[in-house]
This record gives structure tokens, C-alpha cells and sequence, in this order.
């Protein structure tokens, strides 16, 4: 798959080396010993927002890089249910379970969002994002230095160091961003704590009264007409990346690909891996029970309106058991 990324054609012998298909493991665990300390600010500002957009005629999609955050950080007034707002900081899980993702390919920095998944271990927490936003193919391997950073508009500058990352085989072997390219973009990162790091976020994280701060994964959580709430840090213009966002409307079937959701959202680079939660209603969403059931994927050249994403299925399932199985230090292409 040849990305339209302004991105580095190498990436090291030793990530590519620590790639396994299925279940197998490795030892292996450099491609990440960077990310300990690489997140200064002044990076984490740098961090450009990435795009997935389909071309309307050809059904083809390709990564845009946005040079630049967007200057403002208001809403839009896009119709649906609810239109893409701020989420009120303070209320309950949202702001802490999602989070902004950041990662290198080369010497460039991107950012894009993810949310934290129930996962039963203590010593480890696992995070849901977009394929795209761990996968670099125009170099054929993971990104590096990826990093979790949830509750950024609270000033929190924490960083969770990913040091496992987990995609589907049916994203990763695509030469272009096709039908089934679309359907399997999604993906994990395995999260453990570094050094001074008493705690992981997606349990009794600090600045919540939650001792859960996750949310669960329902592949079968939507059906056409199902309330979808979208979160994110959307931030291409108009928006800046520094408050988290969301917005709800009912879905639909995508019949282009049908495979994958769509629904009204006029979110934005950056928001690329942000949780869509079902479990909803039609004016509020649930955001304590809110269930893992896609994710914002892509849009389209013609509609800057509406956002789509993946029908979670038993792949779904299937990657997210490899991210709970897989030791320390694995970069896992699942079957």
C-alpha cells in the first residue's frame, strides 16, 4: 500500500526483523526503546494530523498530512444529533479513557486518537486505534515512538509508551487503501508502565472516580439506525487538536464498500482511531457504559460532512485477543 505520506522510506532492520504473522513472538523489543523520553513538548506541538480520504470516483483512499494545526478551536455546526462539540471536561470516563496518539515515521512526527479498551490484566493497558495510524506502508512496517497520552485538554502531558502493536494481515497486505483495506483499519497498542509509573490509565486513573477507565469492545454493538457517538482530537482546520471532541447522529450501511459504517461528523485530521460508542441513546450518549463498535476511519473527497468506519466483526475480536496475549516488545500482523 503506497501512501500519499511525507514520510521516510527507512525504517530499521530491527523493526522490521520483530514483525511476526499470527501468534508467534519475539524478544525484541527496540523499535520502541526511543519513545522513553522522545515526547517534549515541542515534538508533541510539531506532530502533524494525519487524514485517511477516499476518492469519490475511484472508491481508492490515501493519507493527507495536514503541514499545520487548524488556528481555532471552536465547534462546527454540522446537523445531526449531536454536532461536533466539545466534550465537557469533567464528565464522566470520556475525558480520560480517549486520547491523543502520537507517532514517528522517519524523521516526521504524526498525530491521530485512540481510546482505551477493557483489558482484565493490571500490568498492562491496551489501546484502540485506526491500522493507519500504526502502520506506515510506504516503508512496509509499524510506526515508531507511539505513544498514549488521554485527558490532553486537561494540560495532562503524560506519556504511555506503547511497547506491542497489533494489525490485521487483510490491512497490512493491501497495496492500495481498497475495500478491504477499509473494512480491517483498525488496531491495538499494548501499553506498559515505564519506569516512576506507578499506575496504568485504564485503572484508577487519578483524575477520575472511576476505577474502570475503559470501555469495552461490542463488535455486535451497531446495527442501520444505531446511535454512534464519535470522539476524537480532531486537529485540521477548523479545529486545533487541544480539546476532545464528539458528535452523534444514527448510522448507516456504507454501500460502497458494505463493510463499514458511516455517520454524520465533521471531525478532521487527528481524529483518525477515535472510539465510536455504542450503547447510546438518541439525544445523550452513555458515556460510562459506552461500548467499543468502530472507530473514525476515513472520509470522503465530497463530504467533509460525514466520517466513516469499520463494521468491528470476530477480526476484530481476533486482534484485540493477539494484543492481550502477545509478550512485551511484539509488533503482530494477525491472521
Amino acid at each position: 500500500m503506497k501512501l500519499n505520506r511525507a514520510a521516510s522510506l527507512f525504517l530499521s532492520i530491527a523493526l522490521l526483523a520483530s514483525v511476526v504473522v499470527g501468534y508467534a513472538t519475539t524478544a525484541s523489543a527496540a523499535p520502541f526503546a526511543k519513545a522513553i523520553g522522545y515526547w517534549t513538548q515541542a515534538r508533541l506541538d510539531s506532530a502533524q494530523p494525519i487524514e485517511l480520504v477516499v476518492d469519490a470516483k475511484t472508491g481508492i483512499g490515501k493519507i493527507q498530512v495536514n503541514p499545520a494545526a487548524g488556528k481555532a478551536g471552536g465547534s462546527t455546526s454540522t446537523p445531526g444529533v449531536v454536532k461536533t462539540t466539545d466534550w465537557p471536561q469533567g464528565s464522566p470516563i470520556a475525558q480520560t479513557a480517549v486520547g491523543k496518539v502520537f507517532f514517528s515515521v522517519g524523521v516526521d512526527n504524526y498525530v491521530c486518537s485512540g481510546a482505551l479498551a477493557t483489558d482484565s490484566l493490571p500490568g498492562r493497558a491496551i489501546v484502540l486505534t485506526a491500522g493507519h495510524c500504526v502502520w506506515d506502508d510506504v516503508s512496509g512496517g509499524f510506526v515508531r515512538n507511539f505513544a498514549f497520552f488521554p485527558n490532553y485538554d486537561s494540560g495532562d502531558r503524560t506519556a504511555w509508551i506503547a511497547t506491542s502493536l497489533v494489525a490485521r494481515k487483510e490491512f497490512t497486505d493491501q497495496t492500495t487503501f481498497n475495500n478491504i483495506a477499509l473494512a480491517n483499519d483498525f488496531a491495538f497498542a499494548v501499553l506498559t508502565p515505564e519506569s516512576g509509573q506507578s499506575y496504568l490509565p485504564d485503572l484508577g486513573y487519578p483524575v477520575n472516580n472511576f476505577f474502570k477507565n475503559s470501555y469495552d469492545l461490542d463488535v455486535n454493538g451497531f446495527a442501520a439506525k444505531s446511535i454512534s457517538y464519535a470522539f476524537g482530537y480532531p486537529q485540521a482546520k477548523p479545529f486545533n487538536g487541544l480539546t476532545l471532541k464528539y458528535a452523534g447522529s444514527p448510522i448507516f450501511v456504507d454501500t460502497r464498500t458494505n463493510t463499514t459504517w458511516g455517520m454524520t461528523s465533521s471531525m478532521t485530521g487527528g481524529a483518525s482511531g477515535g472510539p465510536w460508542l455504542s450503547n447510546g441513546t438518541s439525544t445523550t450518549v452513555n458515556a460510562v457504559s459506552g461500548k467499543l463498535s468502530s472507530l473514525n476511519s476515513y472520509k470522503y473527497s465530497n463530504d467533509s460532512t460525514k466520517m466513516y468506519g469499520p463494521f468491528f466483526t470476530d477480526r476484530t475480536t481476533a486482534t484485540f485477543n493477539a494484543a492481550k496475549t502477545t509478550p512485551v516488545g511484539n509488533l503482530i500482523v494477525t491472521n
